[in-house]
């Protein structure tokens, strides 16, 4: 069952849960609107093809999808 804060959405909080080997769990910037483990499941390593090192772009969800600037070509 999934633990639901009275603020957030069925994604914004949730149990506990094993990863099993050779798998991932992939969590999305978005909280609320992520479409990732939380919505997916887990993401087989054989299926992770490269890795990031920096951010190229970066967008405002929550203000018109206007540029965040000071987050571009940013490291990790």
């Amino acid at each position: 069952m999934l633990n639901v804060n009275k603020k957030g959405s069925l994604r914004s909080s949730f149990a506990p849960v094993r990863v099993p080997d050779g798998y991932y769990m992939a969590l999305g910037d978005n909280r609320d609107n992520s479409s990732d483990s939380r919505a997916i499941g887990f993401v087989p390593r054989d299926e992770i093809v490269g890795r990031t090192k920096s951010v190229v772009l970066s967008f405002n969800y929550d203000n018109y999808y206007i540029p965040r600037s000071d987050r571009f070509f940013k490291p990790l």
